[in-house]
């Protein structure tokens, strides 16, 4: 049978689309096998950061900075510098296919970047998971699950009425729903995009745990992960304690459920932990600063919560990723944890911890 008769065809074109969608997998597992043996190794020198974290600016409200003439001038030197597109493509640009992109920020769904970005990484055929509190979602799932996205990351705060107070909408508990919903029905009898719900509790819905997990799983999550709460300000043991009684029922309420718990932490260390005395428990080393990169809603790069090692508009991340100052930093969390990582959840992410 001649190589240009139709089933001929057809099984080629199976297997482009085959190979297509392999290769950025097997390029993402490449990536982080080698960025672990390198952060295992301690060297200075870091391979190339597997997951990076963009986070995506959005339009400031109209009434941010006052009316008039004063508040277009404060509009003005606010906006002066930040990155602009071109800035966000050049840097996807740089980024080697199959490394994971994670849109993040206030909300990147209402960024005005958000679509050339998503096309960009999709030219890239990175792996990109958009972290949002569910505003627009509804809007964009097409877009979303036209242009391939890994995973989509909801948090949700509380009930109804918490998560609206939380996140300053009144309407963005339903956009949540109505998004995941229909993210559910584009998708059909794929698996992409895959929807985490990260329950992030605040004091206000303390007490109502369980039935955020049961609606996390209601609007189709794969995956729900259930952050541990850090309680603000004097809180007391019996408030601690209180709060990780209610984590350990849902453990047992939920066991074949697919929840998670971040940190994966049990009775004293988990209640040191919901008391912000982070040092005492968990990993006694951080391995972030080898693996990952986040640049904030201003363009500064960033290996370690607010160090800068350089700027998205006059740098590439090749030339700042090994700098003297990211070398500084990892020579100093060699030596042990720092005074900074009290307040940082980055030494208990492993690569799949939050996946």
């Amino acid at each position: 049978m001649p190589l240009t008769s139709p089933d001929h065809k057809g099984i080629i074109a199976n297997g482009r689309l085959m190979a297509s969608a392999l290769y950025p997998l097997l390029t993402n597992q490449a990536l982080k096998l080698h960025s672990v043996l390198r952060a295992a190794s301690r060297a200075e020198n870091a391979a190339f950061p597997t997951f990076i974290t963009l986070e995506l600016p959005v339009p400031a409200a109209d009434g941010a900075h006052g009316q008039g003439a004063l508040g277009r001038l404060a509009r003005f030197f606010n906006g002066r510098g930040a990155p602009a597109k071109t800035d966000y493509l050049r840097f996807i640009n740089t980024l080697p296919s199959g490394a994971t992109l994670a849109l993040a920020g206030p909300e990147p769904l209402e960024s005005p970047h958000f679509q050339a970005v998503l096309f960009q990484a999709d030219a890239r055929s990175l792996d990109v998971e958009i972290s949002t509190c569910g505003r627009r979602l509804d809007e964009c799932a097409p877009v979303i699950y036209g242009l391939g996205v890994a995973r989509v990351r909801l948090s949700i705060f509380g009930p109804e009425s918490v998560h609206n107070d939380v996140v300053g909408s009144s309407r963005s508990f339903k956009d949540a729903v109505r998004g995941s919903l229909a993210l559910a029905g584009l998708r059909d009898s794929t698996t992409r995009p895959s929807l985490v719900v990260d329950l992030r509790p605040v004091p206000a819905s303390f007490g109502r745990f369980e039935e955020m997990v049961e609606c996390a799983l209601v609007i189709g999550a794969d995956l729900v992960i259930m952050h541990y709460p850090m309680l603000q300000g004097s809180p007391s043991p019996a408030d601690a304690a209180s709060c990780a009684d209610e984590l350990s029922r849902l453990r047992r309420r939920y066991r074949t459920a697919p929840l998670r718990f971040f940190p994966d932490l049990a009775g004293g260390d988990a209640e040191r932990f919901i008391l912000g005395d982070m040092l005492s428990v968990g990993p006694a080393r951080c391995s972030h600063p080898w693996r990952g990169v986040r640049v904030d809603t201003d363009g500064k790069i960033t290996i370690c919560d607010s160090y800068a090692i350089g700027d998205l508009r006059t740098d590439s991340l090749e030339s700042v990723y090994n700098c003297e100052a990211a070398r500084s930093l990892r020579r100093n969390i060699k030596r042990g944890l720092l005074p900074g990582c009290q307040k940082c959840v980055g030494r208990f992410q492993s690569e799949d911890a939050l996946r």
